[in-house]
């Protein structure tokens, strides 16, 4: 019984022969691929990867962000409006700051004081920025037909005038220091009302760690030094931007780029990366090229660095 349950006849053990063959045959081309078909997948895989690449490369390139500017008042305009013009971040904090503390904003130069938008060009403002016009005082008493003088109250009344002499008084004329913020030294500082030795020092160690002020308005960001000081004798100080000490890029560490108070140590890696792999830095914009790091960010590094 057992013979016949293995027994196969002729015509079987012939198909069975023919049925291992092929399967020997699909297991060593599974195992050991045609040549040709895989250097056909390997060369069509290499050529995509490069597209792919080539098209990772045209997205991820930063360029300075575009702006849509429609007309508005800077002395009223909303946070969500200024955002949604494509206006630097740190612009808007600056502007929202100095509105907050009482500063009014007078013309186009006055609104590219405010750190973040000084890269603005002023083509782009111009048309753009609405300022109210200046009220004109207009005297409530008519004017003397026979006279372009305004008839003062008393005549107007018809008030009988009594001659009297007038004593000048003599003109004091204010002579306004202003004060070198870059050049400044903590004893000239401790001469204005309520900056002491403590906060007079803070300023002075802000400004050496930057290695310069680029805008007034960076006064601001002193810790432990309050906005209204700032705000009142921000109008005391000049800056000389001759004076601002900056890095180079082509030569600077990792180590050396992360002690300064705008780049951080993820940003500096980046920077020495793209260095590495691309060479040397033609211009401080290449910094838009990496991946990575936001345009307000790059922005704020550009007035302190330099590729020679």
């Amino acid at each position: 019984m057992l013979k016949k349950l293995f027994y196969f006849t002729k015509q079987e053990r012939k198909q069975l022969y023919i049925l291992s063959v092929l399967m020997s045959a699909l297991m060593i081309l599974y195992i050991y691929p045609d040549k040709k078909t895989t250097d056909r997948k390997a060369q069509f895989t290499f050529i995509k990867a490069i597209e792919k690449a080539k098209i990772e490369k045209k997205q991820t390139e930063i360029k300075t962000p575009e702006l849509a500017l429609t007309p508005f008042d800077p002395n009223k305009i909303s946070e969500s409006q200024l955002i949604k013009m494509g206006l630097p971040r740190q612009g808007i904090k600056s502007l929202l700051n100095y509105r907050k503390l009482g500063g009014h904003i007078k013309d186009i130069k006055h609104f590219k004081k405010m750190y973040g938008f000084e890269d603005i060009e002023n083509k782009l403002l111009t048309g753009v920025l609405i300022f109210p016009p200046k009220q004109v005082y207009s005297s409530p008493y008519p004017t003397d037909k026979n006279k372009d003088s305004v008839l003062s109250k008393r005549q107007y009344n018809h008030e009988p005038t009594t001659p009297f002499t007038t004593i000048a008084k003599p003109s004091i004329t204010k002579v306004k220091k202003d004060i070198n913020i870059n050049t400044t030294d903590t004893t000239e500082l401790k001469t204005l009302y309520g900056i002491g030795s403590f906060r007079a020092k803070r300023i002075i160690n802000f400004r050496n760690a930057l290695g310069g002020f680029h805008d007034i308005n960076q006064l601001y960001n002193t810790r432990h030094v309050p906005d209204s000081i700032i705000t009142k004798h921000i109008d005391k100080f000049v800056i000389d931007s001759m004076s601002i000490h900056k890095i180079k890029i082509n030569e600077a560490t990792q180590q050396d780029l992360a002690q300064h108070p705008f780049i951080s140590w993820q940003a500096a890696k980046l920077i020495c990366n793209y260095r590495i792999e691309h060479g040397k830095y033609d211009h401080p914009k290449e910094l838009f090229k990496l991946h990575g790091l936001d345009s307000v960010s790059i922005l704020r590094m550009l007035p302190y660095i330099s590729t020679h």
